[in-house]
């Protein structure tokens, strides 16, 4: 079972997550998808989130998987 975490301020009000993922055949076919620009550029907003996670693995199909968990601390 793959775990994550991140660290987050000792206190807060409220907190809201999103996870964003692509698929591909391998990395470079991700990583020269939109996906990495238009994401390294929402992040970047400033609006955007306080936290940002990536996790990258080959799944059970032979995939390559990047996902992106955003978070947003009040």
């Amino acid at each position: 079972m793959q775990r994550w975490s991140v660290g987050f301020p000792r206190k807060f009000g409220s907190l809201c997550v999103a996870f964003h993922g692509v698929q591909g055949t391998d990395a470079e076919t991700v990583h020269n998808s939109g996906f990495i620009p238009w994401l390294s550029e929402a992040i970047h907003l400033p609006s955007g989130p306080d936290v940002v996670d990536h996790a990258w693995f080959v799944d059970q199909n032979g995939l390559y998987t990047h996902v992106v968990a955003t978070y947003w601390v009040e």
